[in-house]
This record gives structure tokens, sequence and C-alpha cells, in this order.
């Protein structure tokens, strides 16, 4: 293959990505490691993205257990960690930019439980969110 197909054939994949970012939300992964909830929005695995809003919903009563919103336009996360059970009620760190707490408005906690499926939606720069649903399972010890 010749080095001007194989360096056409790469921006256009990295168009596609752009695209695909930029119409239909970030990357997203959500899963439970023994006590850990690892939200990840990584781009190839290792590149922040940026995040306007994040949202978890708990789907068996539709109540919205966590939701953050970016102060700037260009706040940006590798990766969120929290707890199965308690939780503080912070904004995550962001590598660029800053976010605040929409909701719980009036708790210093929110719970994340075994059993309980829970939609994630994670906003980018584009229109619409990407999304993840898990129900997380208890640990046993």
């Amino acid at each position: 293959m010749s080095r001007l197909r194989k360096r056409s054939r790469q921006a256009w994949t990295l168009l596609l990505m752009l695209l695909l970012v930029t119409c239909w939300g970030p990357p997203l992964r959500v899963r439970q490691v023994d006590n850990a909830v690892i939200i990840d929005v990584a781009t190839l695995g290792d590149y922040p993205a940026t995040i306007s809003r994040l949202k978890i919903k708990n789907q068996s009563n539709d109540v919205v257990v966590w939701e953050v919103r970016a102060s700037t336009d260009l706040a940006e996360i590798r990766s969120i960690e929290l707890s199965l059970g308690s939780n503080s009620n912070q904004p995550p760190e962001a590598l660029h930019g800053e976010y605040y707490v929409v909701q719980p408005s009036d708790a210093d906690s929110f719970l994340l439980e075994p059993g309980i499926a829970y939609a994630f939606e994670v906003w980018g720069t584009g229109r619409w969110p990407a999304r993840a649903e898990i129900t997380l399972q208890p640990v046993n010890r």
C-alpha cells in the first residue's frame, strides 16, 4: 500500500471518529470492579473527553441520583470512580475546566445500590448523549 493511500485512510478514520464523537456523543463505558463503579469516557482509551453533562438515573423509578454539568465549554475528564453504596456529592475532578453538581441539590451524598439498574448518560459537544446501562451486583466477600 502506498504511503499516500495509507495517510489518506488514516485521515478518513480520524475524520469519521471526530464526526461520531461530535454528533453522537463521547465514548462511554461503565463497569463495576468489586465495590467500584467506573465511568470511563476516555477517547481511544487514553485521551480525555470534553464532557458537558453527566447524569445517573435509577431506572426502576426514573429518579436522577447524580447529575453534574460543566462550568466551562472545554471541561475534560477521562474517568470517574464511584463506590457501591454511599458517594460524596462532589463534582468530578476535571483535567481541564470545572464541574458543578445539579442533583442531588439538597444532600451531601447519593447512593448506588446493588440490584438496581442504572442508566448513565454523558453529553459531549454534540447534540445527543452517549448512554450505558448497568445493574450493579452485590460484592461477596
